[in-house]
């Protein structure tokens, strides 16, 4: 005998009662034991905010998301270039929150100029990890055209640059990538790095130039160096040093101005590939302590 109230809080706390609903009396006890089994599951897995760069976002087959989920984590990986919000500081956090959804995630992952907007968000978190891939305090390229036009053009000009650059065919969109980039690779990586071109060159044709635009304004406008300062997260730093979009050198300042930081210089590694598999070991290292 139980009123209404006692059957929606069985409802509530078992989210997933539909898939599991018998067909008979008899499966009721195996139903309860997967239901509890679920829901125990559930409430103990940990989270992780995945934040992306520029063009991609963080694929499902990606390294970092498969060690994540092959640990069974609660991934939450916003997309940055969703259209209901402007790419500033302000709003990408605001964005980011509603995600989290009064969550507080156990890490923290910031890849590239996901890194920018990581500290931003860790520094409400104070007793989550931090994981910062291929980032820095700020964005200096060892590409100085890059630098003026990107970092220091204006509006007018991006908007050109973008709107001829995202004309250009992938073929040679692949040799200007491999000629800024010098990925070594042997023959049987080499499909992988033209299958990562491919992808990378559908990202950034896909993004409308209004969002390229918005993107270039965010990167020449965030210096972390302050906030970095003020951080009380157990901090990993990965870098490469042959990444030309981030270098080490930028790794190593963030280095410096996170206190509670470790720093890890892959060698060879451009700024797509800085962490795979091989960085599996340092990286459960890090969250199992």
């Amino acid at each position: 005998s139980h009123d209404a109230s006692d059957i929606k809080l069985f409802i509530d706390l078992f989210t997933n009662i539909k898939q599991y609903w018998p067909e008979n009396k008899e499966e009721l006890p195996v139903l309860i034991d997967k239901m509890i089994d679920n829901n125990l599951a559930t409430n103990n897995s940990k989270t992780v905010l995945l934040i992306h760069g520029y063009p991609e976002p963080i694929y499902e087959d990606s390294y970092l998301y498969k060690f994540f989920k092959d640990r069974d984590y609660n991934i939450i990986a916003p997309y940055l270039f969703a259209p209901e919000f402007k790419l500033t500081k302000e709003e990408a956090k605001k964005y980011i929150e509603s995600k989290l959804n009064n969550k507080a995630p156990d890490v923290i992952v910031g890849v590239s100029m996901g890194g920018l907007i990581a500290p931003q968000i860790a520094l409400d978190y104070p007793t989550s990890k931090l994981v910062m891939i291929a980032t820095g305090p700020y964005v200096k390229t060892n590409v100085e055209i890059l630098n003026d036009v990107v970092l220091n053009g204006e509006p007018k000009l991006l908007s050109t640059v973008f709107r001829i650059g995202k004309s250009i065919p992938t073929w040679l969109y692949s040799i200007f990538y491999k000629t800024f980039n010098h990925p070594k690779v042997t023959d049987s990586e080499r499909i992988l790095v033209e299958k990562h071109i491919r992808e990378n060159w559908s990202c950034v044709t896909s993004i409308p130039v209004e969002e390229d635009i918005e993107v270039a304004s965010f990167l020449a406008s965030t210096d972390n160096t302050e906030l970095l300062k003020k951080l009380e997260n157990k901090t990993i730093i990965f870098a490469g040093d042959s990444d030309i979009m981030m270098p080490a050198s930028l790794s190593t300042k963030l280095n410096d101005f996170i206190k509670n930081s470790k720093l890890i210089i892959s060698k060879d590694r451009l700024h797509y590939s800085v962490f795979n598999e091989k960085n599996y070991e340092d990286l459960d290292d890090f969250l199992s302590n």
